[in-house]
């Protein structure tokens, strides 16, 4: 059962939409007390209409998630810079051997 001061706090921080600090008197330890919606607004997660909450994103996982696109983006980049380099070079290789086929030396006497 609550005691009617922090029902009343409560009341108030309800009223208000402020987050309230209470402190126990036993141990000294503080608490905050806001709404669920607040607290998800404060971890950066959202609910789907369902109890689940989604993965926090934080700067640091931000960041690594667009390290590792960059890094696939690389890499199918550089495969298919490979690829174009393998097709232009079988293109030259038979267009050369294209023009030396059209062309017959015959030494002069």
């Amino acid at each position: 059962m609550l005691s009617p001061s922090l029902r009343h706090v409560l009341q108030l921080a309800k009223r208000t939409g402020d987050r309230v600090i209470v402190v126990d008197g036993q141990t000294d330890e503080a608490f905050v007390l806001m709404s669920v919606q607040a607290y998800e607004d404060v971890l950066g997660v959202e609910t789907d209409g369902v109890e689940m909450l989604q993965p926090v994103k934080t700067p640091e996982t931000q960041a690594n998630a667009e390290i590792a696109q960059w890094r696939e983006q690389q890499q199918t980049e550089r495969v298919l810079d490979e690829e174009n380099f393998a097709e232009n070079s079988e293109k030259n290789t038979i267009e050369a051997d294209d023009e030396e086929d059209r062309f017959y030396i015959e030494p002069v006497a």
